[in-house]
């Protein structure tokens, strides 16, 4: 019996698409208060403080 939530095609060129159940995602609200300096929103990413996540490399933890 095939599982209907999960791709089990053998061959590459059929769809799996059909099978697939379609995801849910949750954006919680933002608010537009504080912003970076655009030369350093260049820098980090992001024009928004509240959304800098700095890669801190393997462990996650900074080196």
């Amino acid at each position: 019996m095939q599982n209907q939530n999960h791709c089990l095609c053998r061959d590459k060129k059929d769809s799996c698409l059909e099978t697939l159940v379609p995801a849910m995602a949750y954006v919680p609200w933002q608010t537009f208060d504080q912003v970076f300096t655009l030369e350093h929103a260049l820098k980090v990413g992001t024009i928004f403080p509240c959304l800098e996540k700095p890669f801190c490399g393997k462990g996650g933890r900074c080196r």
